[in-house]
């Protein structure tokens, strides 16, 4: 089963002995604090792995709907490369 936010949130109030409220505050905060850092070059996170944004190129689709041509802009994704320990985590 897929794990959501709320989850996140969830086991981190229930591990660190606070409410919920404190635990979403502290979950939103270090996910818009990922973002801002990698935004302005990459994040390195030792032991754990690394985020930065990447930049697709523009690119030539089709609408499904009308079959027509249509260009897709460029833009912004935030990427994720896991570190070697948590690869060997994954994987015992």
């Amino acid at each position: 089963m897929a794990k959501s936010k709320k989850d996140l949130i969830e086991l981190v109030a229930e591990k660190n002995n606070m409410t919920k409220k404190e635990a979403t505050d502290i979950v939103n905060s270090t996910l818009e604090t990922i973002v801002d850092l990698a935004s302005e070059d990459r994040l390195t996170l030792s032991g754990f792995g690394t985020f930065k944004i990447t930049t697709s190129k523009e690119r030539t689709g089709i609408n499904p709907s009308t079959k027509e041509k249509i260009v897709i802009p460029s833009s912004n994704k935030l990427a994720f490369k896991q570190s070697s320990e948590i690869k060997e985590e994954l994987n015992k």
